[in-house]
């Protein structure tokens, strides 16, 4: 039946705002609502845009089709012909913003592994998926969560390191001080046992907080810690 036909196509972002888009969609007007195979046609429209994590169809009988799409969350960004942002399933995807807007760390070492990705590709090589693996259980760690990381080298597994930006020394935040940021504090992880080291390092941060801007590298790539100061 002719009612049955579609007549209006809503595209919503994932915080509900209404995409401007709707053109890009004008061809599924005057399908049948009921014929429309959602699942594939969701796979169809999301290989067009691979900054998007999911993109579902819903119906509302009789005539309207609603599309939402659900935005990736990046972890990091990489440099390869251009600059891509990554999310933990270790897909690239647009980088809208500069690099000095995203506020995330940047994954180095790479430059010769990623040359000619694209958009909506999927990074399995052993380096991404450890830079990846450290900044989630460096995010997920409670003692580092103030902590940022600015960059991760996986140019060589075994010698893989993270550059924190750490404060000059303890700060007063109850009177609204900001903090005097220092320099990259690199961190030599490797490869091996992660999770036991991220839980080393945030108790080297907590026990040097007050000097951590005095030091020039931590080495947890050996049975004990090793501190190198400036």
């Amino acid at each position: 039946m002719d009612c049955f036909r579609i007549k209006r196509v809503i595209v919503r972002y994932g915080n509900n705002e209404v995409a401007d888009n709707i053109s890009d969609f004008l061809y599924l007007k005057g399908r049948n609502i009921y014929e429309l195979n959602l699942s594939k046609e969701a796979r169809y429209i999301q290989e067009s845009y691979p900054s998007y994590k999911k993109v579902r169809l819903i119906r509302f009988p009789p005539d309207l089709l609603i599309i939402d799409f659900i935005k990736r969350k990046p972890l990091a960004f990489i440099k390869s012909t251009r600059f891509f942002l990554i999310d933990e399933s270790s897909t690239l995807f647009e980088c809208l913003k500069t690099t000095e807007e995203l506020n995330l760390p940047q994954i180095i070492g790479l430059e010769r592994k990623v040359f000619a990705a694209k958009y909506g590709t999927k990074l399995y090589i052993p380096e991404v998926v450890l830079a990846l693996d450290i900044i989630k259980k460096t995010k997920s760690n409670r003692q580092l969560k103030d902590y940022k990381i600015k960059r991760v080298d996986v140019s060589t597994l075994s010698n893989a390191s993270i550059f924190v930006l750490v404060p000059n020394g303890l700060l007063d935040y109850t009177k609204g001080q900001s903090p005097d940021m220092g320099d990259d504090l690199e961190v030599r992880i490797g490869q091996e046992d992660i999770d036991n080291k991220i839980k080393i390092l945030a108790t080297l941060f907590n026990q040097a907080r007050n000097d951590l801007g005095n030091i020039k590298y931590i080495d947890l790539r050996f049975k004990e810690p090793v501190i190198k100061f400036k």
